[in-house]
Formats: structure tokens, C-alpha cells, sequence
């Protein structure tokens, strides 16, 4: 009876995880980038900054729309801002605003004459919006109801 042994060699397998490149477009209060609500009233302006305003993404190859690659990323036009109330649109308070060409965003508005509580601020064009979620507290105090 012949016995044969073999050997197996394991050579370690690693698979690097695939991460897209491309971040969403953010949103913050300007110089209140750690809040995610703010007391106001009607008449108050509220500035807001972002980055990554682009529709171009280039994570998947080297070449996007229009045979354009990384590198040559375009700012997002058409961007709106909405407040809203129980995720019902209620007024639009800015309209058709451009990122500037390094994709950042600096817009300013108007509270307007609104009735007390908390409004959720969406900044969007037609295909993306700015995270994370911003509330605004229209004659409530901050840490009360809203």
C-alpha cells in the first residue's frame, strides 16, 4: 500500500475594500460647523457653507460625463434652499445659487415670516442635497420643543 502526503501551501489572500472617492455635498452653519440647529427669528439672515458641490464623480473610471476626469470636476448650478416642516416643502427661501469653482458653496437668506417651530433646511439641486439635516428653531429656544 502506497501512502502519499500532500501538502497544501495557503498564501494569505487580502482584499483591499473598494471606497468610492466621491463625497457628498455637506452643508454647516457658517461658523457653527459642529451645530445641526439654530435658534432664530423672522428677519434673521442665516449664512450656510458647504464642499463637494459637483455632479461630477470619477470613482468608478476614469472619465465622467462629457470625457472629462478627475481633476476637471464642474460646480453644481441650480441649488435651492427649501424649509420645510414635517417633510412637506414649505417656502423657498433661495433659488438657482452656483458652488463656486473649487465646489464650495456660500449662500445667505432670509428667515422668513414663518410660525413657531422647528423647519429642516434643504439644501439641493435636482439630484443631490447637502448633509448632514439642519434645522432651524423659528421662536423656539435651542434644547427646548420644537
Amino acid at each position: 500500500m502506497v501512502l502519499t502526503t500532500a501538502t497544501l501551501a495557503f498564501s494569505p489572500l487580502t482584499i483591499a475594500p473598494s471606497y468610492g472617492s466621491c463625497a457628498p455635498p455637506t452643508i454647516a452653519f457658517a461658523g457653527q460647523p459642529d451645530r445641526d440647529r439654530k435658534a432664530v427669528s423672522p428677519g434673521d439672515r442665516v449664512s450656510l457653507v458647504g464642499e463637494f458641490w459637483t455632479s461630477d464623480c470619477f470613482d468608478t473610471g476614469p472619465t465622467g460625463a462629457c470625457e472629462r476626469g478627475p481633476g476637471d470636476e464642474r460646480p453644481m448650478r441650480g441649488i435651492d434652499v427649501d424649509l420645510l416642516q414635517n417633510n412637506l416643502a414649505l417656502v423657498r427661501v433661495l433659488e438657482d445659487a452656483t458652488a463656486k469653482e473649487d465646489l464650495t458653496l456660500a449662500v445667505t437668506f432670509t428667515v422668513p415670516d414663518l410660525d413657531r417651530g422647528r423647519y429642516r433646511v434643504l439644501v439641493h439641486d435636482r439630484g443631490a442635497q447637502g448633509y448632514p439635516d439642519l434645522y432651524l428653531l423659528v421662536g423656539v429656544e435651542e434644547g427646548g420643543p420644537g
